[in-house]
């Protein structure tokens, strides 16, 4: 077979061709409607036919080799790269020749088409759905078109009574449209429902069909079960048919056209995205009227696009005479919402950060540039001031530039759309001005050469013979795959440690491990890197550098090289990259209303965070003082401070200090998902001290309080059965959702036994959620903030987190288990016997898990709060039991069995001389 016949330089050259024969294109009739779903629904017109699934009556979809079968028609291949904008299920029930169907259809719930079918592999839509039409000929079956109270409920997994999603008319103690899938699997029991529950309806269900044998049968029904559960669970009614299948459909998108060519022939990778509008912009614009707003887009090609995307990309054409100015900005999206990426409207806003942009341009002082870090948005449509409010590095409080701050109130809805790259100190391009019938718009490339740098008042849009806007999005892949991620890591940011030796660096994105290597980093005004690390949280995101002395107040710029993110794809960094940080001091970083704070002495601050409007911390908020790691000596309180400064000139501030509810230092400051940290518990010994503005929260020492720390969303039941808390109002006895882990977020300190909530501060989760806080119960809605809104009244808004430090090692606290999710340990640690200093690896797995704590000897074991444990050089010291505590939604846990760590003998030694 030529093994080894190392003959290639006989021949000339060397060619293999691959070819492939394409498969045989399926004809369009075979993928329309079957005939008597046609006969039955007109509407099903346009749509494609998906699957045909035949339900025997004791099926068992939880078998994989034997699922297939079920699945007589299966065209999911044909549809792999064709994105739908509506999916349709056709239930189809005969018995003595009589056929009972129900045709329900809706917006698309998913991108790609292989998780539409009977669910399966933990599958899971528990949603509303939009634009319901609903079509049967079952008595009783509500038919409607464009329905907006329609919603689902499919899963493969065991679920009970409780309306955990509150929709409304639903019952807690009754199977019906508003059900939750169980914490676990069970006995993959199944559900898949499609309700209305504007009609307090089931449209069509399917249900028991995961692992069905004995005597009992699927559940299938149309309609309200007319006896027992109205969604047919425990029915056992598939028995009652001769036959059962469920077909589905899905609405393709229409094709979408090509970008243009005079926006690929200026900006290339262009090529990469999709044309979702051209917005011709006239010389004085009303886009807050709905009339002229839609006449303004001369191509609107929303309803054509789906599915997510990751990039939006943004075109700005400029006219005069015969020169054409152009300005092209791509960057990652800051929403999935199509509506949100035109001109804004509606008092929607987006003043954030943007990464990974790209610039081109023929407008001289522009600079291109790839993956720039130091981009940012200002997208609202509200009148607007010059006052930097986000602390943005080279704003002016004076002149408009790319630090400006949206007014209050709505005011005469000047608007503003501009781009930036803060750090060049640009406006990439700017359209101001847009919602007035009596003024010309402000539009241009480019800082302003006279004037505001970011054209506001310039009123210049006449000018240009022509003005448009095109806007794109770059799909995150196709449907049913997610596209390779191809962007590059890059530094975003730097904090200097108290300590004057050690600095975060944190990246735009997971970074290999490789890229804790100090020959990655230099730095300069004589600063020596001696050590690097990764930080155990911040999800692979930072790596903590330990340097040579730092001067106190000195600015240091480190370059940063070789590094390489997490992904397959191992993107490298390219070019090199800067980032700055400023060597500070603990004295330094502190607010100055401590000195009104005896206590406050004892104290060492270790988190400082800025409250920006917007955030999206699931992955770690942005500290600009983080000393929880490494180094911080043990410490036997903890305590907190909000500092609210009002607008109208009023500062608010509260501290309040507590025994500590936890030893690790990672899990004492804001409890954001990558920290691990979900507390609701009581706590003991608080004391209490707020500002003489402060009427709403009483001073003093208290024997205890509660806090609810987690990044979950929650709910308003009083789980924990907080003393005094309402069970229907979100206060200071809430509940932690299991089923959505990284969410809305709350970081609530309250006074129970007061009835008061200290302080809270909600809504940094993720999706960029816009931050509610306050201190003292909210005097109107929720007392404990929640959906509040509340921000704008304050000048600036910072959160401190402080540890007093001790000599003494405290055992770690373990909150009574008595609320809550139970998690289900599946496989406890197993023994280990490992070759003295060989690394030693514990794990353990564990279903509706939360959280870990490992414990050695039954001791607690800081920071190892992962469901693995790893030992890098076991040594004698490390020989003992293990063990680990698995937290569920609330205090519960379970312990795991223990495993013993031993090492081998490693035999006689002989010295030899």
């Amino acid at each position: 077979d030529w093994t080894v016949a190392v003959n290639a330089g006989a021949f000339s050259s060397r060619r293999l061709y691959v070819l492939a024969r394409p498969e045989a294109p399926v004809p369009a009739e075979a993928l329309a409607p079957p005939a008597e779903v046609s006969a039955h629904v007109p509407d099903a017109a346009g749509y494609q036919h998906l699957y045909t699934i035949d339900i025997p009556r004791q099926p068992k979809f939880a078998d994989a080799a034997v699922r297939p079968s079920y699945y007589s028609v299966d065209n999911a291949s044909r549809f792999a790269n064709t994105p739908h904008t509506r999916v349709a299920y056709f239930l189809e029930l005969v018995k003595n020749n009589v056929t009972s169907f129900c045709w329900t259809a809706f917006d698309a719930i998913g991108t790609g088409v292989n998780r539409l079918g009977v669910p399966a592999n933990d599958d899971f839509f528990w949603q509303s759905v939009t634009n319901l039409d609903v079509f049967s000929n079952v008595a009783g079956v509500l038919n409607t078109n464009g329905c907006n109270t329609g919603n689902i409920e499919f899963w493969d997994w065991d679920y009970q009574e409780t309306n955990a999603a509150a929709i409304p008319g639903a019952s807690n103690s009754t199977f019906d449209y508003g059900d939750r899938r169980s914490s676990s699997r069970g006995g993959s029991y199944g559900s898949m429902q499609v309700h209305n529950h504007g009609a307090g309806q089931t449209c069509l269900a399917l249900s028991r069909f995961g692992n069905c044998g004995g005597s009992d049968s699927v559940c299938v029904g149309i309609g309200n079960n007319p006896s027992g559960y109205p969604d047919w669970t425990h029915s056992n009614s598939g028995a009652n048919w001769d036959s059962r299948r469920l077909l589905v459909f899905v609405k393709p998108a229409p094709q979408t056209p090509a970008v243009p060519a005079e926006v690929l022939a200026n900006a290339p990778a262009a090529a990469a995205f999709k044309h979702l509008y051209t917005i011709d912009i006239p010389v004085r614009a009303r886009f807050d009227v709905d009339a002229s707003n839609t006449l303004y887009y001369s191509v609107n090609n929303a309803a054509a696009l789906s599915g997510a995307f990751g990039r939006v990309g943004y075109y700005l054409e400029l006219v005069q005479g015969s020169v054409t100015s152009f300005c092209w900005t791509a960057f990652d999206t800051f929403t999935q919402d199509l509506t949100q990426l035109g001109v804004p409207r509606k008092d929607k806003i987006y003043q954030q950060f943007v990464h990974n942009l790209d610039v081109r341009s023929n407008v001289a002082g522009v600079p291109a540039t790839n993956g720039c870090e130091t981009g940012n948005i200002e997208f609202w449509d509200w009148d607007y001031t010059s006052t930097d409010n986000q602390g943005i590095p080279g704003g002016s409080n004076t002149a408009f530039d790319f630090a400006d701050s949206r007014s209050g109130a709505a005011g005469g809805r000047y608007g503003s759309m501009q781009v930036h790259n803060w750090g060049a100190g640009q406006t990439l391009w700017a359209l101001n001005r847009f919602n007035s019938s009596s003024e010309n718009v402000c539009i241009g490339i480019g800082n302003s050469p006279t004037g505001n740098p970011d054209w506001t008042f310039r009123l210049n849009s006449s000018q240009y013979d022509s003005r448009r806007l095109l806007v794109f999005i770059q799909p995150a892949g196709s449907p049913g795959a997610v596209a390779p991620d191809t962007t590059r890591p890059a530094p975003s940011r730097a904090i200097g440690q108290t300590s004057l030796d050690r600095a975060l660096v944190v990246f735009n994105k997971p970074v290999a491990d490789a890229a804790a290597d100090p020959v990655n980093f230099s730095a300069d005004n004589g600063l020596a890197i001696l050590a690097a690390q990764m930080h155990p949280v911040y999800s692979n995101t930072c790596v903590i550098l330990t340097t040579s002395p730092q001067t106190a107040g000195t600015v240091y710029t480190l370059t940063v090289n070789n590094v390489c993110d997490r992904t397959p794809l191992a993107n490298a960094m390219f070019p090199d990259r800067t980032v700055a940080f400023t060597a500070q001091t603990e004295a330094s970083a502190r607010p100055d209303f401590l000195s009104e704070i005896p206590e406050a002495a004892d104290y060492r601050l270790v988190q400082k965070l800025a409250l920006n409007r917007q955030a999206y911390w699931a992955k770690g908020a942005p500290f600009s003082l983080d000393d929880t790691w490494p180094g911080l000596p043990g410490f036997d309180r903890v305590a907190y401070a909000l500092d609210l400064p009002g607008t109208n000139g009023v500062r608010q501030w509260v501290w309040v200090s507590m025994d500590p509810f936890t030893t690790d230092p990672l899990r004492v400051g804001l409890s954001t998902a990558d920290r691990c940290a979900r507390f609701q518990q009581y706590v003991t010994n608080m004391t209490v001290a707020v500002a003489s503005t402060v009427t709403a929260v009483t001073s003093g020492s208290f024997a205890d309080g509660n806090i609810e720390f987690w990044p979950n969303n929650y709910g308003g039941a009083n789980e924990a059965a907080i003393p005094g808390a309402n069970a229907s109002t979100y206060d200071f006895g809430d509940r932690i959702d299991p089923n959505v882990p990284v969410g809305h977020g709350s970081f609530q300190i309250h006074n129970f036994r007061l009835g008061q909530t200290l302080f809270a501060v909600n809504s940094w989760g993720n999706d960029n959620r816009s931050i509610e806080l306050g201190i003292g119960n909210r005097p109107t809605g929720a007392p404990d903030w929640t959906s509040s809104g509340a921000y704008n009244e304050y000048a600036s808004r910072t959160l401190y987190v402080f540890v007093r430090p001790s000599a003494a090692t405290l055992a770690e606290p373990v909150p009574v288990p008595g609320w809550g999710t139970l998690p289900v340990i599946g496989i406890s640690p197993a023994d280990q016997k490992v070759d003295v200093k060989a690394p030693a690896f514990f794990s353990v797995l564990a279903n509706g898990a939360s959280r870990y704590q490992w414990r050695k000897d039954g001791v607690f074991i800081p920071g190892a709060t992962l469901s693995t444990l790893v030992i890098p050089e076991a040594r004698g010291r490390d020989i003992g039991s293990y063990d680990v505590l698995v937290y569920g939604s609330g205090s519960r846990y379970a312990v795991s069995l223990p495993a013993l760590l031993g090492l081998n003998a490693s035999g006689s030694m002989l010295m030899l001389r």
